[in-house]
């Protein structure tokens, strides 16, 4: 290996895949809302998801799913109205990102200058977060002292059994082998146990 070969970036996989996580969970929420306009009358299953992540997204995933069907629309109406609000906002951040990985690629790489490109993204998401944040604080003001309790109890609950489900879950099988070339699983199935 040449002398003149830079390490592979691992600060700006991280930074990415911890900005795409964001950008989903707003994006999944806004898309969810997009989902249940569509389709108002459907009913849709309690799917028990494992929720862990800060105390605001389990709470704003708890109200998703738990709050009495108008609340529940108005908060997801909300929450997307946010999301396209944003959309100058997360161009920008693909632009910086863009940004970050032509410093990083240069012929002569200036750490100084990609510190100073990372400091202009992680600034704006910190603007991304401020909306949820904001949005999010708005939305539970307007909710009962009684209601807001009651959301953040279950929000508190769905982490401790997602705790319990994980620790308890050792001896569950899972899915079968796969078959020998590596695809799919068994034809019979996985061998007899002893």
């Amino acid at each position: 290996m040449s002398a003149d070969k830079k390490s592979f970036p691992y600060i700006l996989v991280v930074s990415l895949c911890a900005n795409m996580l964001m950008m989903g969970a707003v994006g999944g929420m806004w898309l969810k809302t997009q989902d249940s306009q569509e389709r108002p009358d459907r009913d849709r299953p309690r799917i028990e998801r494992r929720m862990g992540g800060p105390i605001e997204e389990r709470v704003a995933r708890t109200a998703m799913e738990d709050l009495p069907r108008e609340e529940r629309r108005e908060f997801r109406r909300k929450l997307g109205m946010e999301w396209r609000s944003a959309r100058e906002l997360r161009r920008e951040m693909e632009e910086i990102r863009t940004r970050i990985s032509a410093a990083m690629a240069a012929d002569t790489y200036s750490a100084e200058t990609v510190e100073q490109i990372f400091g202009e993204l992680r600034a704006k998401e910190d603007e991304v977060r401020a909306r949820f944040h904001d949005s999010l604080s708005e939305y539970l003001s307007e909710l009962s002292n009684e209601d807001r309790l009651k959301l953040l109890e279950r929000a508190e609950q769905r982490q401790e059994r997602r705790f319990e489900r994980r620790d308890g879950d050792r001896d569950r099988r899972g899915p079968p082998p796969p078959r020998p070339d590596g695809f799919g699983p068994r034809e019979h199935g996985p061998p007899p146990r002893d």
